[in-house]
């Protein structure tokens, strides 16, 4: 019998620091692209019969994708994710011990993170970079070289008819919680850098222009001056156009408020009748004057009896645009929140911009909406 023995394709360095990592500031949590992920998992189909889907799945992700998940946890007061070692919090079999939690969500390209450290991919590949708060044992784990690797845990939807596949594919709609693990199905850049000791080479990038400087008889040109003019006069003419850039931004803001207090003005029996809901109001015009008559146009007005006489307030404005994948009848914007069915409340929601307007309605009908989104599966 041949003896069987493993030769290394490596040379160990026998010098230097080890078992030593760089934790990153900001660490690469999803990226666009089409991610097969082997997990098995089940749903809960609409008719409450549970679905398996043993083969797993393909996770899709493009960048609105990537925007949608950031907005979920910027509305989500006090927003932070669980990072946890190998999704073992969510599988009820081990504690919830936090390795740490994510505090900040951005979203990026793969190239370079907000801090301007490179990560391990192309401009053009659009990413979420999480600003990552470890707990002792996580920056251990981390630091000490025990996981390079993360995976997201992503709540997410079928794409349209895909439901009735062996192998779906999925889109998400938030990130549910981070891990630390070796084996990703998603290839991501590692949470740390180079070993410590280790300098990195520095990015050199080369000037398409090496004479970036115009001649000034060309600036003066530009300027409307004649070719002779000092570099006085220059500096001269470029104060006056941020003089007279600032005056028509100055402009601009003052008939944007001006409008805005007289949209509030004309349809004060819209309104609720309280400082906050006028200034949300002032605020959602100046923002976006069509987007913000849209929504006023979806109100009925109901009369309230108050102390001094009767004055109209706004139910809890909605609109009738469905979110991407649910198919729904023309929401009717008179109906209060409780009236309204699922898909309903779930397209009023997805039709606000996003803002403080958003924020209270979410805040409202908080369980209602993370009920309707728990039905939809996590993959991780």
């Amino acid at each position: 019998m041949k003896p069987l023995f493993k030769i290394g394709n490596r040379v160990t360095p026998t010098d230097g620091p080890h078992g030593k990592f760089l934790p990153r500031e900001w660490i690469e949590v999803c990226r666009v692209g089409s991610w097969p992920n082997s997990a098995p998992f089940s749903v809960t189909m609409p008719d409450g019969t549970v679905k398996d889907f043993p083969k797993g799945c393909v996770q899709v992700i493009n960048k609105e994708d990537l925007a949608r998940m950031v907005d979920a946890f910027d509305y989500e007061p006090d927003s932070t994710l669980l990072i946890d070692v190998d999704h073992q919090a969510g599988s009820g079999r081990h504690a919830t011990e936090a390795s740490g939690w994510v505090v900040d969500l951005v979203l990026g390209n793969a190239a370079l993170d907000p801090s301007g450290v490179a990560g391990a991919g192309d401009a053009g590949d659009a990413c979420l970079w999480a600003r990552p708060r470890y707990s002792a044992a996580g920056i251990k784990r981390v630091a000490g070289g025990e996981y390079l690797q993360l995976s997201p845990v992503l709540l997410n939807r079928f794409l349209p008819g895909e439901e009735n596949k062996t192998v779906p594919m999925v889109s998400p709609n938030r990130l549910a919680e981070v891990a630390l693990t070796n084996k990703p199905a998603m290839l991501l850049t590692k949470i740390s850098n180079q070993m410590v000791g280790e300098v990195p080479a520095p990015i050199v990038t080369e000037n398409p222009n090496p004479n970036p400087t115009p001649k000034m008889n060309q600036i003066a040109k530009l300027l409307g001056l004649p070719e002779t003019a000092t570099e006085e006069e220059i500096l001269a003419a470029i104060a006056a156009l941020q003089s007279n850039a600032a005056a028509s931004e100055t402009e601009v803001a003052n008939h944007r408020a001006a409008a805005a207090s007289r949209f509030v003005e004309d349809n004060q029996a819209r309104i609720a009748n309280t400082d906050a809901a006028r200034q949300l109001w002032q605020a959602a015009h100046v923002a976006n004057p069509a987007n913000a008559q849209a929504m006023m146009d979806a109100i009925t007005p109901a009369v309230v009896a108050t102390a001094n006489a009767a004055r109209p307030v706004a139910p809890v404005f909605t609109a009738t645009r469905p979110p991407v994948g649910v198919v729904t009848e023309n929401v009717q914007a008179t109906k209060a929140p409780a009236d309204m069915t699922d898909a309903e409340l779930f397209a009023t929601y997805n039709a606000q911009p996003k803002g403080a307007v958003k924020l209270e309605f979410y805040r409202a009908n908080r369980d209602r909406l993370q009920k309707i989104e728990g039905g939809q599966t996590p993959a991780a």
